[in-house]
């Protein structure tokens, strides 16, 4: 069990962000400047690893299995962002318009209800103190309301949303039921 008393001057050592993915692509981008602005805003360092390999299991697998103390967070995403270089955009998989993109419709203008869009977040062990959850949440909240840190995720493709932390658990929760009816749908199955 951890020791709560430590959640009162959180962080007191380097805190770990784990990326299921290389470095260089969108996730290692974002988790950088996350961990950038929140070791300026706690007085600590928030270390980036990249720990890839296994469609993303092995960094999961590592942050799982750290103990819950908010000292190794895992940096989620749902897909690998696509960076539209030469390519002409049909449209974007997000329920409207894309910040970044205006000129490209969102395929539900079409399809009306088809959504398909990505998603980023910061989580950690189960277990993790709710102290420790409501400070991280209250920074990383701070950091992509500002203005210059949103329009950096906006250059990257990313349109930045705050949550509480229950309201980004519900996000993953309807995601990955979406996703089971898809698969079960369309009888996808692991080879």
């Amino acid at each position: 069990m951890p020791d709560l008393a430590s959640a009162e001057v959180y962080p007191s050592r380097p805190v770990h962000m784990i990326v299921e993915f290389p470095a260089g692509l969108a996730p290692d981008v974002l988790a950088r400047l996350i961990s950038e602005s929140l070791s300026h805003q706690f007085g600590q360092n928030f270390v980036v690893e990249n720990k890839p390999g296994a469609g993303g299991n092995v960094g999961a697998e590592y942050v799982i299995r750290a103990a819950p103390d908010g000292y190794t967070l895992l940096v989620m995403v749902s897909a690998n962002a696509v960076h539209i270089g030469k390519l002409s955009a049909l449209g974007v998989t997000s329920m409207k318009r894309m910040e970044a993109l205006p000129d490209v419709p969102a395929i539900s203008e079409s399809l009306p209800g088809y959504e398909g869009s990505g998603w980023a977040g910061v989580g950690g062990p189960i277990g993790t103190p709710a102290e420790i959850i409501g400070a991280l949440n209250k920074n990383i909240n701070a950091i992509i309301a500002d203005p210059a840190m949103k329009a950096r995720f906006v250059a990257l493709g990313a349109e930045p949303e705050t949550m509480t932390p229950s309201q980004f658990g519900a996000l993953i929760a309807n995601a990955a039921d979406k996703w089971a009816k898809v698969i079960s749908f369309a009888s996808i199955k692991l080879d």
